[in-house]
């Protein structure tokens, strides 16, 4: 058996764009290719999770007697199969005993989409077209939800871990997404900086993790930058012109751009030897591409300091000077484009921001830092002697100067960031003497 080509679809896709992707790859490199279709698996029962995907997966790769020995096999996938895939390779593999060899994520949702809690008849004639419905569980569309814990801890296994699962020795993993939306009523599900399903920084899988403790009595909260594991890194590239539908080949005038196949199979061949020219390659295509409209996909998980989950917070962003406020100005007005609560987990947050508008306030010295704090409910009354279970109005902040920044709010890029604020008990017991 030739040495095979896995292709793993979305929901949105179909039957012909894995003939027209398929066959491509056929005629381009001569391999035997296997499809794995997500909607065989899908069930209309909301009990279905991703762990039940990855599991029907580890089946279907026995049954097919896909090789195992490690990196003996290529996969292609696209959209929310990349959610399963990463579920099952964690799931059931070791970071160095796997049998990924090339991975090519076609607009990946590793960080979720817009489009998931717009509701199923949103999806289905939007994306699907008429006659088409969209059925798929609700653990399903929770874990595809900005912001969704399962997103954050779905990267926890595989970019926030010891060893590394992708890079130039391990799994060579690319990402390609687009920046352009759909046409027609379509439009309806286009956001900037997006493909019109996912977007771009959400896509990327190049993360990065953030801690804020303001738990400790002091007003200088504790910061840590949380490294993925060492030698991590995924070759990320925009596409530009192209959308979510147009990069699986959905039609035969697909992709916009006939370059983009070119690339498709240089991802697949790449050695570890050629990993740093390939990744400069991606990066010197993405230079030009949507520099005044770059995103960033800010994930906030908000716990006290015993692990509480705190559901009802704000976040202020903002400079030293109460009497100027322009860095808290420019932020609201500019910089923070869309926040999304997630109904399953109100403590998690996706905050969408304008890092192209961030930067530039930075370079043109606007300001030179940008100060963090947080409030959350109920507030503690210092004053008051009766029993209260809440967290004190005045945490602190942490000011993050323009390299911090720069790098914590990079331009098409994710980042997790957790806040621990310290739940206070007063006045529930007092202790006399007898």
């Amino acid at each position: 058996m030739s040495r095979p080509l896995v292709i793993i679809h979305g929901w949105s896709d179909t039957y012909e764009s894995f003939l027209n992707l398929g066959e491509f790859f056929v005629s381009r490199l001569g391999r035997e290719v296997v499809r794995i279709e997500l909607a065989d698996w899908l069930s209309m029962h909301d009990e279905v999770t991703y762990k039940d995907l990855a599991q029907a997966m580890e089946s279907a790769w026995v049954s097919e007697q896909l090789p195992r020995k490690s990196r003996s096999v290529d996969v292609v996938l696209h959209s929310a199969g990349a959610l399963v895939f990463r579920e099952w390779l964690t799931r059931f593999y070791t970071y160095d005993n796997n049998p990924i060899d090339h991975l090519l994520m076609l607009a990946p949702a590793n960080f979720g989409s817009h489009l998931a809690h717009k509701g199923r008849a949103f999806y289905g004639r939007i994306i699907k077209g008429w006659g088409h419905g969209f059925r798929t569980g609700k653990h399903l569309l929770n874990g595809l939800e900005l912001g969704s814990p399962y997103t954050w801890e779905l990267a926890e296994k595989d970019v926030f871990c010891e060893n590394a699962w992708y890079g130039q020795d391990a799994i060579k993993a690319t990402v390609l997404v687009g920046n352009k939306g759909n046409s027609g009523v379509r439009a309806a599900a286009n956001e900037s900086g997006g493909d019109g399903v996912v977007r771009i920084s959400s896509a990327n899988l190049n993360a990065r993790k953030m801690i804020v403790d303001f738990s400790s009595h002091s007003q200088s909260p504790k910061l840590n930058f949380i490294q993925p594991a060492e030698n991590h890194q995924i070759a990320f590239g925009i596409l530009d012109g192209e959308n979510h539908e147009s990069l699986i080949m959905k039609s035969e005038n697909t992709p916009n751009n006939k370059e983009v196949l070119n690339l498709y199979i240089q991802a697949l061949q790449v050695t570890s030897e050629g990993w740093a020219a390939w990744n400069q390659k991606l990066i010197n295509i993405c230079s030009g591409i949507d520099k005044e409209r770059a995103y960033q996909n800010t994930l906030v998980r908000v716990v006290d300091h015993v692990e509480n989950p705190v559901e009802d917070y704000f976040i202020e962003f903002f400079d030293d000077d109460p009497e100027d406020g322009h860095l808290a100005g420019i932020f609201y007005q500019k910089i923070l484009q869309k926040v999304h609560v997630p109904k399953s987990a109100p403590h998690y947050r996706s905050m969408y921001c304008n890092a192209s508008q961030l930067h530039d306030g930075f370079n043109n010295k606007e300001c030179d830092k940008l100060d963090i704090s947080i409030r959350a409910e109920p507030i503690i009354e210092q004053n008051s002697n009766a029993i209260q279970v809440g967290y004190n109005d005045n945490v602190g902040k942490v000011s993050l100067d323009s390299d911090t920044v720069r790098f914590a709010f990079a331009k098409h890029t994710t980042i997790l960031v957790e806040l621990i604020i310290k739940r206070e008990l007063m006045n529930a017991f007092v202790i006399r003497n007898l």
